[in-house]
């Protein structure tokens, strides 16, 4: 699966430590519990993320918050960013 890593929604609970990050794949909101960089070169990126719930996108382990799902994705981030002032 390839994406093109765009700007994600980020909620900030102020009682909490933990902030969640909710992550928009095709019409499907997924919570992201974690995130490991397998491989990068410049703005490419393989990573191996962990959803919670059980989604039909990858592999459904049971793990610590409960049914959790595995995908390795490949992801272009982009390096930088410019703003032109007109």
């Amino acid at each position: 699966m390839l994406l093109l890593q765009k700007h994600s929604l980020i909620v900030v609970n102020r009682n909490s430590l933990f902030t969640r990050r909710n992550v928009v794949i095709g019409d499907t909101e997924l919570e992201l519990l974690d995130e490991k960089i397998i491989f990068q070169r410049g703005s490419y990126k393989k990573v191996q993320r962990w959803y919670k719930g059980s989604h039909p996108i990858g592999v459904i382990i049971k793990g610590l918050t409960g049914w959790e799902t595995v995908v390795e994705q490949d992801v272009f981030v982009p390096m930088n960013t410019f703003h032109v002032n007109p």
